[in-house]
C-alpha cells in the first residue's frame, strides 16, 4: 500500500431477493418501465444501451446507463432534480441491478 491511498466509508443500500420467475421475465420488468409504473413513474424510460438516458418519476430522477448486460446486469447513474431544474442540488449516485438466476440484487451507492 502507498501513503497516498485513502479508504473511506460510503453508505450503501443493498437488497437481495429471490423471485419465483424466469430470469427473462424479471429482466423485462426491470427494464420495461411501463411494467413497473409504481417504481419508475407513468412516463419513465430506460434506453436499453450503454449511454442510454434514464428518466424516472416525471423527470425527478435522471441518469445514464453505464452497463447494459441483458438478463444479467443493469447499472445507471441516479440524480434527483427539482421540477424545471437543469442542475441537481444532490451528488450523483449509482444504481446497480444484478440478476443471477432468480436472485435479484439491488445496490444503490451514493
Amino acid at each position: 500500500m502507498t501513503a497516498d491511498a485513502q479508504f473511506t466509508h460510503a453508505n450503501v443500500t443493498r437488497f437481495e431477493r429471490t423471485i419465483d420467475a424466469a430470469p427473462e421475465a424479471i429482466w423485462a420488468v426491470l427494464t420495461d418501465t411501463a411494467r413497473l409504473p409504481g417504481w419508475y413513474g407513468e412516463d419513465g424510460k430506460i434506453e436499453g444501451r450503454v449511454g442510454g438516458a434514464v428518466r424516472l418519476m416525471g423527470g425527478h430522477i435522471k441518469g445514464t446507463v453505464t452497463q447494459w448486460q441483458p438478463r444479467n446486469k443493469l447499472v445507471y447513474t441516479w440524480n434527483v432534480f427539482a421540477p424545471g431544474q437543469d442542475k441537481s442540488d444532490f451528488p450523483e449516485s449509482y444504481l446497480t441491478l444484478v440478476l443471477h438466476g432468480g436472485t435479484l440484487t439491488l445496490t444503490h451507492l451514493p
